[in-house]
Parts: C-alpha cells; sequence; structure tokens
C-alpha cells in the first residue's frame, strides 16, 4: 500500500492574504512586500477565514493593460466567480490536475469546515510530485535488489 502526500503536508500554512474589498493597488504593494506571485482573497478579516479566491500578479498586469486605475479597481472585481479552491486532503496529482485543467498556477487550500488553512503553487505541486516519485523508484529498487 502506497501513501500519498496530501494538501495538508505540503501547502503554504501562512499564505499572504488580502479583503476582498481591498484595491489592487493594495495587492500589488503586498506583492511587492511579500515577494510572492499570488495572495489568498479571503472575504473578512477574521481569525478563521473564508478563501474566496486568489489574485495574482497576472490580474494587476491585465488592469493596468486595460488603463484600469488601481486605486479605484477592487480585488472582488478581479476574482473568478468560479474560482478554484483545493481542500487539504487531496492529493498531489489531483491538484495537479485540477490546476491544469483551469489554467491557472496558483490556489487556497481550505480544511474540512472550508476555512482557510493554506495556499499552493503549481511549482511546489510539481516538485513533490517528482521527490515522491523519486522515493517510490528508489524504494522499488531497494526492495527489487532485496529478491536477487
Amino acid at each position: 500500500m502506497s501513501h500519498h502526500l496530501t494538501l495538508e503536508a505540503i501547502c503554504d500554512r501562512e499564505p499572504a492574504t488580502v479583503c476582498a474589498s481591498a484595491t489592487l493597488n493594495e495587492v500589488a504593494q503586498l506583492l511587492s512586500n511579500y515577494h510572492r506571485d499570488a495572495i489568498v482573497a479571503i472575504a473578512s478579516p477574521v481569525q478563521r477565514p473564508t478563501a474566496v479566491g486568489i489574485v495574482t500578479y497576472l490580474e494587476i498586469l491585465h488592469a493596468l493593460a486595460s488603463g484600469s486605475d488601481l486605486k479605484h479597481l477592487r480585488v472582488i472585481d478581479v476574482l473568478s466567480r468560479n474560482p478554484l479552491i483545493l481542500h487539504e486532503e487531496e492529493d498531489i496529482e489531483t491538484a495537479i490536475l485540477k490546476l491544469r485543467r483551469r489554467g491557472l498556477n496558483h490556489a487556497p487550500v481550505v480544511g474540512p469546515a472550508g476555512t482557510l488553512c493554506g495556499a499552493i503553487s503549481m511549482d511546489r505541486l510539481m516538485g513533490c510530485h517528482l521527490l515522491e516519485q523519486f522515493a517510490g523508484h528508489s524504494k522499488m529498487a531497494i526492495r527489487e535488489s532485496a529478491y536477487k
């Protein structure tokens, strides 16, 4: 029986967050200050926040390209109406497939009660997937060599 890592084990447990009512100008400052590619959008700043989506530098670029004023455009205005929210019990392969289907590189991760517990990137997922595969192949090689 193989043991697969879940998002609970590998997600960033302290993701940068921003309220959905914040401006894209505030998001741009946060992305720069935290040196991040994405920030989880939350409904309100409470102890156990509810993730409502994710904002990346691409939303900032699209807003700038369309001539929007980042000081007046809010996070809620650019969030997907059908955001991808992953669950901490999901395995790496499932998460990779879901992100690929949507053409996304980042997603918030929620726990059983639907509250934010972290965030995950495609880079982290792919790295962990490769490590998982390598570990599996190494174990298989050890078992096979034991029978020779």
